[in-house]
């Protein structure tokens, strides 16, 4: 059954962004996730454009994420792997229904002031 419904990766045509209960605080190449009871950190080294930051302001989709993060020649299996990690982690939004999105607000207000 869950083999049926999960996907073993972000959804190549849906926007790729971190789960609503997670606040997103960029960092100097390492961001941090918090929800209620657990700190994730995340090395965000892979290229230098933060994906971190891309992620969370939810608007383009992986594969949109991974074309604007590669232009200066940064590895595309790098990006892709950091991405399925984030996945397989469960730090990504598999629901993507936006009619609970007034929970969490705006994905600006859900950054920090740190730079990624």
């Amino acid at each position: 059954m869950i083999d049926q419904h999960m996907l073993e990766s972000p959804a190549p045509k849906l926007p790729i962004r971190f789960r609503r209960d997670l606040q997103y605080n960029a960092g100097n190449r390492c961001s941090q996730l918090l929800s209620r009871n657990m700190e994730h950190r995340v090395l965000d080294d892979v290229a230098p454009t933060s994906v971190g930051h891309l992620i969370a302001y939810g608007n383009c989709t992986a594969s949109e994420l991974i074309r604007q993060v590669t232009t200066d020649g940064t590895s595309v299996l790098a990006v892709a792997d950091l991405l399925d990690q984030l996945y397989a982690a469960g730090m990504i939004e598999e629901d993507l229904d936006d009619s609970f999105a007034w929970q969490t607000g705006s994905p600006v207000t859900a950054l920090s002031s740190g730079s990624g």
